[in-house]
């Protein structure tokens, strides 16, 4: 299998592409299957690209975990989505769909895998452009792209995705580096009547977010028991909403079920982000060690305490674009790894940022 990836590749990527890219892009695709985060992040460079050029078509080709993201996104005119190979045939039905649009430019901000780069190939655009400046199989992304922007050390995602900008001759401007998100009225509404619900009048809210992308970046549930245990008894005027993942839930609501804090509980059952995001919109402070609830709160101008990773390299590349927001960092330098942090040194923060939002 190897060995025909290989060869087929070698077959698409012959030799260094000398195109110019059209003068005038009419329709373009952007290739954007990753995770929230970076969604979201994606969603100024879209932004930009259509307040400056409002006749250009965008349209967006997406994986199923993040193709529900673009749903009320103005910006955009169409969604496909690219599933895995088990869902083969319908991959192929939205590449016949796709391929009939005869883009002038497609942007791959996506994978380096060999399958992604074959779909692309097939859709026979006019010119192609990748933020990924890998080799496959000893074959360079100069040969299997029209152009490749290559990301500089620690170079932030957001100032990595403006780099297409310079295509349409967009020249950058500070305001640009904002985060926009988009919300649902049913699911705001849901969060409203939640908050009115449970946090008394003159109290503050703070959302406490536990879970991340891997389990080495996620609050671990005894040191979230010593949290609950620290806040509770610290912040009597203080709401404290809790949200995890699905599976966390019981074990989390149980704890709670033993100490019987007036002012700690468990969120209603959030279906998907939208959900996060409307809740997140309602309250007054979160707490997070998860980049996407980061950016999150950003677009929606809320005060956060990111918990991050003594890691440089990724703290430069998906450090918050936001101008209220304290941080803490745990002290093993273990890639990725928020295991722990000082509690304290959380708590403090906190308190810190409740004195700010109360001047």
């Amino acid at each position: 299998m190897l060995a025909l990836k290989k060869l087929l590749l070698s077959l698409l990527c012959k030799e260094v592409s000398k195109k110019e890219p059209p003068k005038l892009f009419k329709n373009i695709l952007i290739n954007a299957r990753f995770k929230i985060g970076d969604t979201i992040m994606l969603f100024a460079l879209i932004r930009e690209i259509k307040k400056h050029n409002p006749s250009i078509n965008i349209d967006i080709l997406a994986g199923k975990d993040n193709s529900f993201m673009f749903d009320n996104n103005p910006y955009i005119s169409e969604v496909f989505t690219l599933y895995k190979w088990v869902k083969f045939k319908k991959s192929i039905f939205e590449l016949k769909k796709i391929r009939s649009v005869n883009y002038d430019l497609i942007i791959d901000i996506s994978s380096t895998k060999f399958g992604n780069l074959l779909y692309l190939k097939l859709l026979n655009s006019k010119y192609m452009v990748t933020l990924k400046s890998s080799n496959r199989y000893n074959i360079s992304n100069n040969k299997c792209y029209d152009l490749v922007l290559k990301i500089l050390p620690r170079q932030h995602i957001l100032d990595h995705f403006f780099s297409v900008l310079n295509l349409f001759s967009i020249q950058f401007d500070p305001s640009m580096k904002r985060l926009d998100i988009y919300l649902k009225d049913n699911t705001l509404l849901k969060a409203k009547q939640f908050i009115k619900r449970v946090v008394p009048k003159k109290e503050k809210s703070v959302l406490l977010n536990i879970d991340a992308s891997s389990q080495s970046r996620s609050i671990s549930t005894k040191d979230l028991q010593k949290i609950i245990l620290d806040m509770a008894d610290t912040f009597h005027k203080t709401t404290f909403i809790i949200i995890s993942i699905p599976k966390r839930r019981k074990e989390i609501q149980a704890f709670l079920d033993t100490k019987q804090y007036d002012n700690v509980l468990l969120s209603y059952l959030l279906v998907d982000i939208f959900d996060v995001m409307a809740l997140i919109s309602n309250v007054d402070i979160v707490i997070t060690p998860d980049t996407s609830i980061i950016h999150i709160a950003s677009a929606l101008k809320k005060p956060f305490i990111g918990i991050y990773s003594q890691n440089p390299t990724n703290f430069s590349r998906f450090s918050p674009i936001a101008k209220n927001y304290k941080l803490v960092f745990a002290p093993n330098t273990k890639e990725n790894s928020i295991q722990d942090f000082d509690h304290q040194l959380l708590l403090k923060t906190l308190k810190d940022m409740l004195h700010e939002t109360n001047s």
